[in-house]
């Protein structure tokens, strides 16, 4: 029998990504809505990735206030590695459904009940009926 995450996974809403913004782009806009150029930005991120590994590497966290928190690790093998918590206003906007402007695949099904998704998978799948 198939299981309600088989039925969320398939049928449940879904983001449909777009393509990846690359640096330059990501360059651009700030330059535009900061009024610092291209090569001030470039500077600025290259600054901001060293500023992490700088205090990382001396034990130290480093809060990026509305980015979040990245802060160093050690996992039981000696493993070093970086951790990163999202800022929580940030993850509070971008929670935002009605602020979110991509695609979403099947938005009609947006809080389906289980009984909705078995009685739709069940039609889809009659060999092989939902457990619920």
């Amino acid at each position: 029998m198939a299981k309600i995450v088989q039925a969320v996974r398939q049928y449940g809403p879904k983001l449909r990504y777009g393509r990846m913004a690359e640096l330059d782009e990501v360059v651009e806009w700030m330059s535009q809505r900061t009024g610092l150029n291209k090569g001030e930005v470039l500077l600025l991120l290259a600054e901001l990735h060293e500023a992490i590994l700088y205090f990382n590497r001396n034990g130290r966290g480093i809060k990026l206030p509305e980015i979040g928190i990245f802060s160093p690790g050690i996992d039981r093998h000696g493993v070093l590695r970086h951790h990163f918590r999202a800022d929580v206003q940030l993850k509070k906007q971008m929670a935002r459904r009605h602020e979110y402007y991509g695609d979403i695949l099947h938005k009609s099904r947006i809080g389906w009940t289980d009984a909705q998704y078995k009685a739709f998978w069940d039609a889809a799948h009659p060999d092989d009926p939902l457990d619920v």
